[in-house]
């Protein structure tokens, strides 16, 4: 046992023994207001975020405290209690850098929100020569 880090960096290979434990940001019912139908969701203290989305739509997706350098990638989770008002878009940004083609989904197109429970998974990935995209997975209508 070595107590709480607040950081590590590991080059090379890890071996996990057990159960991955990750942060969660906002409650079910956190409402997520766009600004100007942009959804800011911040990284800066989990991967996973909740809330309730309010009735407006979101068309582009601000990542903020992202952090990936070249060569990495991160997963997030979004799980919205939906609104079938707070439709999805696909335009998105990285720590404040516009992603050529926004969000690439799953399917093609965003997926559709709906007045039950939505999951929309998205992986960022910085290649090894900087170039960063963005890739969506929609699970929707968990009621």
């Amino acid at each position: 046992s070595v107590g709480t880090l607040t950081g590590l960096d590991v080059n090379g290979s890890i071996t996990l023994g057990g159960v991955i434990t990750e942060k969660v940001g906002n409650n079910y019912n956190t409402t997520l207001t766009p600004t100007a139908n942009v959804l800011t969701v911040d990284l800066g203290n989990a991967n996973t975020i909740l809330g309730a989305p309010s009735n407006s739509a979101i068309n582009e997706w601000a990542f903020t405290n992202v952090g990936v350098d070249p060569g990495e990638s991160k997963s997030i989770t979004v799980i919205l209690d939906a609104n079938t008002a707070a439709t999805y878009g696909d335009a998105c940004s990285v720590d404040g850098t516009s992603v050529s083609n926004g969000v690439q989904w799953s399917g093609g197109s965003p997926p559709l929100a709906t007045s039950n429970t939505d999951i929309l998974t998205f992986i960022i990935v910085r290649d090894n020569s900087g170039v960063t995209k963005v890739f969506g997975q929609g699970n929707t209508d968990f009621s």
